[in-house]
């Protein structure tokens, strides 16, 4: 197996475009990352981590707090198999090279917030946080692709702008090994709406699912939130500053459009 592996994270303030990135090779292949890639190696199996993950087990929580995501990553695929995800919340993208039988697994998260493209033979798997980087010899443009791009103004997962390269979809992972690839869905979102509730209970729970949310993601960070003046945006703004105790970091984009300019509104909730 050759595995060539570009990975970077998505928003990151300490890493600049002259940072060099480190290759780690194993048995038979070898990755290529960067500054923010978390990497742990056990004999001739090498686990990269990007994000962060947020493990359901104290043991895995224990386990990142002192050796590092990576190290975390590996224990619950070797305990949970392909679909250790399932236990995983938070933002994140995983790859474990196994040198000793040649293969290798990668997953995203329910958001794809750290999307990873692949492109797979019988003897190479080569994967990467962009498309462009994919290692293959064959870079050639995917006309559906572009089709795609003008109708939806995006090409949706799991094609890429290349012909032989796809993108992981969110909640998925992929198994390869000896040239089989296997895709499967990992997370899929239910709603089991309950009739019986009462509607005031039902308020107070959802505004305590909203600040629960937003307590976590900005729990030892600092975070912002973007405004446009909208019932989502100014709900998760508010809640920030019922969390943080203070007017929250908040920011908004304008156009010079009529239909399309909302700072108007976004002006009026940051007064609020």
């Amino acid at each position: 197996m050759k595995g060539v592996i570009s990975c970077r994270e998505a928003i990151s303030s300490k890493r600049t475009p002259t940072e060099p990135s480190s290759t780690y090779e194993f048995g038979t292949g070898y990755c290529k990352y960067e500054l923010g890639v978390d990497k742990f190696v056990d004999g001739r199996t090498v686990c990269l981590a990007l994000g962060q993950a947020r493990f359901e087990s104290k043991a895995l929580q224990e386990r990142a707090a002192t050796l590092g995501c990576a190290a975390a990553w590996l224990s619950a695929y070797r305990e949970h198999g392909v679909f250790a995800p399932r236990g995983v919340r938070g933002r994140f993208a995983v790859i474990v090279f196994n040198g000793d039988d040649s293969s290798a697994w990668l997953a995203v998260d329910r958001f794809n917030t750290y999307p990873l493209c692949h492109a797979a033979s019988e003897s190479t798997l080569a994967v990467a946080t962009r498309a462009d980087e994919v290692s293959i010899e064959d870079r050639s443009i995917a006309p559906q692709a572009i089709f795609n791009y003008l109708y939806f103004h995006m090409i949706p997962a799991p094609q890429t702008v290349f012909s032989g390269i796809s993108r992981l979809e969110a909640g998925h992972m992929l198994h390869w090994q000896q040239g089989k690839v296997r895709i499967e869905r990992y997370w899929v979102p239910t709603f089991a709406p309950d009739k019986t509730l009462d509607l005031d209970v039902s308020k107070g729970r959802f505004l305590e699912i909203i600040e629960n949310a937003v307590r976590t993601e900005a729990d030892g960070t600092r975070p912002g939130a973007f405004l446009s003046g909208g019932t989502d945006s100014s709900t998760v703004s508010g809640m920030l500053c019922k969390v943080l105790g203070g007017p929250a970091p908040t920011y908004s984009i304008g156009f010079d459009a009529a239909g399309y300019d909302e700072m108007a509104y976004a002006r009026i909730a940051a007064k609020h």
